[in-house]
């Protein structure tokens, strides 16, 4: 299990340069407060081993014993650590952290039989699955052994969605991605589990959320990662023929640069957190780009109006409408996916240029 290093020029050149972008690019008000906290968590402790630490996860990944949200102003801070601290407040509290912490043990149980459990299906699908190395990079406490690999039990649930897709689309197929909100890249672990013809992965999402998925990305030696300080300089970005598969970690207004063709787009559950305008946005680009068909996950009613900020609600039905010119053969697709972890509001619609 290797630590995720700190990239301290690269953080602080992706907080630099957007806050000189436009509203398009930069986290919409759901997305703010979020951004602000991971940002001063990194600044405090650094990514490390950041898969335990939850001020830091809260909002696009899993890890770490739940923290209250304490305020954002320093006055009212003061007066919350001060309260905590009294006597009797402290003997309630610490009742409250050590209930805490054995629920939170015992969801990781939980969480590692129902994976491994949901990755003995996958393997009889998918005989030739190459597990990788660094799914519990960065202090994953919830690895546990399968068929003599060490597997992170978050990592499956994100394997579980890929091998969806890949039981709807020969990974033959499937050479050049990209994703918008990849969380902290565990879905990019999937698809090199599973498609062995896969040759470049685009990830696209906010800072610093980029930043912690580009790092985590990279402790794994196997992998080549393009960041941003590689390729911000450039007027446009083209992928190479390389022989070893590159992952591209790009901040959103990056996205306009790239000239090559990818083969599939993918979004889970990131394009309902932004307003429709952004989503807009996104969407012509992508259009642009992807010759063969995009993969939503989503909830069906979105947020609700005002949740988090958005002026309204990305539906499904939205999303279905933002794309359906471009990729008019929709499909609702199922497997793994719904059978072990998603809701009774969830969808996943696979959309196609061509019928399959």
């Amino acid at each position: 299990m290797a630590t995720v290093k700190d990239n301290p020029l690269l953080l602080k050149t992706l907080l630099e340069d957007s806050t000189q972008e436009t509203s398009l690019w930069r986290p919409a008000s759901y997305w703010y407060p979020y951004s602000q906290r991971i940002h001063n968590e990194l600044n405090k402790v650094g990514l490390g081993k950041f898969r335990t630490n939850q001020r830091i996860l809260k909002g696009f990944g899993h890890g770490g014993i739940m923290q209250p949200a304490k305020p954002r102003a320093t006055w009212k801070r003061l007066i919350w650590d001060t309260v905590e601290n009294l006597p009797l407040v402290k003997l309630i509290v610490d009742k409250y952290k050590h209930i805490n912490r054995v629920y939170h043990r015992r969801v990781i149980q939980q969480d590692k039989k129902i994976a491994s459990l949901a990755l003995d299906e996958i393997a009889q699908k998918f005989p030739d699955i190459k597990i990788p190395a660094g799914t519990c990079n960065g202090g994953g406490e919830d690895g546990f052994e399968w068929r003599g690999h060490m597997v992170s039990a978050d990592w499956v649930k994100y394997l579980s969605r890929v091998a969806d897709f890949y039981t709807a689309v020969p990974s033959q197929n499937v050479k050049a991605i990209v994703e918008i909100g990849p969380g902290i890249g565990l879905t990019s672990l999937a698809h090199i589990a599973l498609n062995p013809h896969l040759k470049t992965i685009v990830n696209i999402d906010i800072v610093p959320i980029i930043y912690i998925s580009g790092q985590f990305l990279d402790s794994d030696e196997n992998i080549k990662v393009v960041n941003y300080l590689d390729t911000k300089d450039l007027k446009e970005i083209r992928f190479d023929d390389d022989e070893k598969l590159t992952i591209y970690a790009l901040p959103p207004w990056e996205l306009h640069k790239i000239t090559s063709e990818v083969d599939y787009f993918f979004n889970a559950y990131s394009f309902m957190e932004m307003e429709q305008d952004i989503c807009q946005n996104y969407a012509d680009i992508i259009e642009k780009i992807t010759r063969q068909g995009i993969l939503i996950h989503s909830i069906l009613p979105g947020h609700a109006p005002d949740a988090g900020g958005q002026k309204a609600p990305v539906t499904m039905d939205f999303l279905v409408d933002l794309f359906e010119k471009q990729y008019p053969h929709a499909e609702k697709i199922s497997g793994v996916w719904p059978a072990y972890y998603d809701g009774d509001i969830e969808e996943v619609r696979l959309m196609r240029k061509e019928a399959a």
